[in-house]
C-alpha cells in the first residue's frame, strides 16, 4: 500500500491545500517525512498553522474529490 501526503496551510485566515508529490511505502515514513516539511513550513512561515495527513489511495481519491489539491514537491512550498 502507497501513502501520500497532504498538507494544509492557514496564514492570515487564508488556506492552501497541497498533495506533495512523492509517494511514501509506510504510513510511518510518511509522517517522518511531514516533521521536515512542517518544520520548513514553521521556518519560512512562521505565522502561519496547518496540518498534515497521510492517506491511503482511496482516501485521497476522496480527498481530490472534494479539495481543491494542489501538487508541489517539498522544494516548493509557498503560499
Amino acid at each position: 500500500m502507497k501513502f501520500f501526503l497532504i498538507i494544509t496551510i492557514c496564514l492570515f485566515n487564508e488556506c492552501e491545500n497541497f498533495q506533495i508529490i512523492k509517494t511514501f511505502d509506510t504510513k510511518m515514513d510518511c509522517r517522518t517525512y511531514s516533521v521536515e516539511v512542517v518544520e520548513k513550513i514553521q521556518n519560512e512561515l512562521p505565522d502561519s498553522s496547518g496540518r498534515t495527513w497521510c492517506v491511503n489511495e482511496l482516501e485521497l481519491k476522496i480527498i481530490k474529490e472534494n479539495l481543491n489539491l494542489k501538487d508541489k514537491s517539498f522544494e516548493d512550498i509557498t503560499i
